[in-house]
């Protein structure tokens, strides 16, 4: 599936953008340029390095990795992310001084509408029914990894569940404070429309530390919740039955297998790859 749907990204991104921004041709056709310039640096000089990630991934979960070593998975795909925004910044803030302020309210109609979805979806007001969904979806996760799961392991979880730190609030309060900085430094370059290196210096940090909060409070409830999720993801490897081991080894190698390939001419999504060390997150 990764090598059928990698080819097609920045016609699908082109189209994202549009839902959120309502592009003109003009925009919709340098947008899509900008995201095939994007997506080639990204096979030449990402693909080879998230490949040997999972290659190396694939060798420590066969020997049940613990907490520490799922965060460091998880710190180093967060390193690939900063590295590909860091590229993405200049075109995006080329992007920026583009746009018109009424895509700017449209852009943020659309985040209220998402967020107004979300919120249903993950932060229910009854306690007991926010734990329900919390246990359902590590449960799904785990089983997108392992295959169906046994009643041992699906009481393991049930026992967890409560014990994970409270990280849908802490995740939403954050989703929305980061849409907040994105809003404003857009607002800022379509206000002022600054020249291409100065729109590029305020909006690289904001997509650099997309996933970092500046809020040292807000950052260490997030760094308490992310750990927490690696000892389950480790706890979760290591009760895993052989045959669920060997799925899971299977997994990971037909991504490294499609990111060498890709890597010779095609991108890598590495959201997709993050599930494996977040079972517990939104």
């Amino acid at each position: 599936m990764i090598t059928i749907g990698y080819p097609v990204l920045p016609t699908l991104g082109a189209r994202y953008l549009d839902r959120y921004f309502d592009l003109d041709a003009g925009q919709n056709e340098r947008a899509t340029q900008q995201l095939e310039a994007l997506m080639a640096w990204h096979r030449r000089h990402e693909l080879p390095q998230l490949a040997r990630m999972l290659r190396s991934a694939e060798s420590e979960a066969r020997h049940r990795p613990s907490g520490a070593e799922i965060g460091r998975w998880r710190e180093a795909l967060m390193a690939r992310w900063e590295a590909m925004a860091a590229r993405l910044a200049p075109a995006a803030a080329e992007f920026a001084r583009g746009l018109r302020p009424e895509q700017l309210e449209r852009l943020r109609a659309r985040f209220e509408e998402s967020n107004r979805k979300l919120r249903e979806r993950y932060l229910a007001d009854d306690p007991v029914e926010r734990l329900a969904a919390r246990s359902r979806r590590i449960e799904e996760r785990a089983e997108y990894f392992f295959g169906t799961l046994s009643e041992r392991q699906q009481a393991e979880i049930l026992r967890r569940a409560p014990q994970q730190p409270t990280r849908e609030e802490v995740w939403f309060d954050e989703r929305i404070a980061r849409q907040q900085r994105l809003l404003a430094v857009l607002e800022r370059i379509v206000r002022e429309r600054p020249a291409q290196a100065t729109a590029t210096r305020w909006l690289k940090p904001v997509l650099v530390d997309w996933w970092r909060s500046p809020d040292p409070r807000r950052q260490a409830d997030l760094d308490r919740a992310a750990r927490a999720a690696d000892l389950l993801t480790a706890a979760l490897i290591r009760s895993a039955e052989p045959a669920q081991r060997e799925r899971l080894g299977a997994t990971l190698s037909g991504w490294a297998d499609d990111f060498e390939k890709l890597a010779a001419g095609g991108g890598g999504p590495v959201q997709a790859l993050m599930q494996l060390t977040q079972f517990s997150g939104p």
